[in-house]
């Protein structure tokens, strides 16, 4: 099997500037076990995999050179997250270099919804993610791991599915 893995240097007009990202865009899913391989040989923060959304809406039939949808998926060099931005923006690039014509791209992503991306006049890419605000925890629900890492106790603690705010 052959893949195209696209290494993206995001935020940075520089090359092995930024933050990096690889990308990789296929037919169909590959095997978990398969993508998290792939994420451990390239070694870096995350590599973004892609899937073309087959379900065409009657919006995207009208606009299909326009938009575009894929489902997305990162792996780190450990295992699978739920969400990275630089590896978004990174698959946004590519599919844009790709598909010229395109002016926003809405990525699927299971754990965080719709991803909306669109390619400005000006060629900047902006990014539109949802905002997962994070719950204040009660002091019963913080994990003693977490207070043994801090130098001071905290006022608060907060947390949403994928950080605590401290």
């Amino acid at each position: 099997m052959q893949l195209e893995i696209n290494f993206i240097d995001a935020f940075t007009d520089t090359l092995f500037k930024g933050n990096s990202a690889a990308v990789i865009i296929t037919d169909n899913w590959l095997n978990d076990d398969l993508m998290q391989s792939i994420a451990l040989e390239n070694n870096l923060s995350e590599t973004a995999f892609l899937v073309a959304d087959k379900a065409d809406t009657l919006e995207e039939k009208d606009q299909s050179d326009k938009i575009a949808s894929y489902h997305i998926r990162w792996f780190s060099p450990l295992t699978e997250i739920d969400f990275c931005g630089h590896a978004t923006l990174a698959s946004a690039f590519v599919l844009f270099k790709k598909q010229p014509s395109l002016i926003t791209i809405k990525f699927l992503a299971k754990a965080v919804g719709i991803l909306t991306v669109i390619q400005a006049d000006s060629g900047k890419i902006q990014m539109d993610f949802p905002n997962n605000k994070p719950e204040k925890l009660d002091s019963d629900s913080i994990h003693e791991s977490l207070l043994a890492g801090l130098s001071i106790a905290p006022v608060e603690v907060y947390r949403n599915a994928q950080a605590y705010f401290v």
